[in-house]
């Protein structure tokens, strides 16, 4: 079941084929309930600025192409909903704050989460726990690869205070979506030494969907702060 709505649209060629030296691309999905305003958001802005960052300050290789960048589309960032409906329209405000973040626009469709759609999935990020073991659920295999967008931030962030060795994933990787995958596995790894919040809630984004435009900002702040710790904490790793 799918629909339409406005939205905004990462840089990245939307191809996901393997690259040409035949490693797949890196698959997140982000996950929320009805796929119209918090999974949207986080797909749009990590695909952006993960791409920002690789293309303006990740390694380069000795004829100026970036040493990380396989040929074709080296990651995949896709979003999904566990219980989509059609005929809910994707909120204006969502455009607003994607505009108001510097994200570029695109017609978002609407998704449902489904066992199919997780096959190929590298990494599944809920916007709340319960969107986290949902997707489990459905695919028992990504147990180890499921956290919530707080989470992961919190968890990958963790890395940049660590010393230069085999725990930290910066390693061996010759691509970005080697990289990725490695940095995916060494989270799962290191999930338990990163201290919890005191609150377990704040795990969790709310839903902001028919709330007032100040909750939207709320919320669009909170997923862009976690998707810039990522990219942030990914771009110094990839530079040691």
């Amino acid at each position: 079941m799918s629909s339409q709505h406005l939205a905004f649209e990462p840089r990245l060629d939307r191809s996901e084929s393997p690259s040409s030296v035949g490693i797949a691309p890196f698959v997140v999905l982000f996950v929320c309930t009805g796929n119209i305003c918090r999974s949207p958001m986080a797909e749009v802005l990590l695909g952006d600025r993960l791409e920002r960052a690789i293309r303006s300050s990740w390694p380069k290789g000795a004829s100026g192409d970036d040493a990380l960048w396989a040929e074709s589309k080296p990651f995949a960032v896709r979003s999904a909903g566990t219980a989509t409906d059609a005929a809910l329209e994707q909120p204006a405000e969502v455009a607003d704050q994607l505009r108001r973040l510097g994200a570029p626009p695109v017609l978002h469709t609407t998704t449902a989460l489904t066992a199919e759609l997780l096959e190929d999935v590298d990494l599944v990020i809920g916007m709340t726990r319960e969107h986290r073991r949902a997707a489990v659920k459905l695919a028992p295999r990504l147990v180890t690869k499921a956290f919530t967008l707080v989470e992961y931030a919190r968890v990958v962030d963790s890395f940049r205070a660590l010393p230069v060795d085999a725990s930290t994933p910066q390693f061996e990787a010759p691509d970005v979506a080697t990289f990725l995958r490695l940095t995916s596995t060494r989270a799962s790894r290191r999930r338990g030494m990163v201290p919890p919040p005191s609150d377990a809630k704040a795990f969790d984004i709310a839903d902001p969907y028919r709330r007032k435009a100040d909750v939207y900002t709320a919320v669009a702040d909170t997923i862009s702060k976690s998707v810039d710790d990522i990219v942030n904490a990914l771009t110094e790793l990839a530079g040691r």
